[in-house]
């Protein structure tokens, strides 16, 4: 009988973790605030999403859905010296690519603008500014 029990409990355990997963909107933010710092991208089911975070140091953190239509453009994580911005056409593109490298050097907590349609997130644009790799070339004064 208690075998029974705890695989019941069990089975109904997975049952609530597989359930829907519940995602922040748009409007959740707080007014003007559009620039946000990501720390995850993860997948639930079939959805990818991203954990990220505002800057204004209230310690929120908000998950929002990707949308199938999803695309970014970033520096290459943990790049000194970049000079081209990378384009992620795919949330499993990002995903897989950008999160995965920054997550290997330590470089997660880079700011993007967020752009949503309805709920979705549809377009992620890094805020970093450009940096030669050699550094800013002097003016003659």
């Amino acid at each position: 009988m208690k075998r029974i029990l705890i695989a019941a409990l069990a089975v109904c355990l997975a049952l609530f973790a597989c359930g829907k997963a519940a995602f922040n909107a748009a409007a959740d933010l707080p007014d003007g605030i559009l620039t946000l710092s990501v720390e995850e991208v993860g997948r639930r089911g079939r959805t990818y999403y991203v954990m990220a975070s505002p800057a204004d140091g209230s310690g929120a953190r908000y998950t929002f859905k990707l949308a199938e239509s999803f695309s970014a453009r970033a520096f290459e994580p943990g790049a000194d010296g970049a000079v081209y911005m990378l384009d992620y056409h795919s949330p499993a593109d990002f995903h897989s690519q950008w999160y995965r490298l920054a997550k290997e050097l330590g470089a997660l907590g880079a700011s993007f603008d967020f752009i949503f349609a309805g709920d979705e997130l549809i377009f992620l644009a890094d805020i970093a500014g450009f940096s030669p790799p050699d550094g800013w070339p002097m003016e003659d004064g």
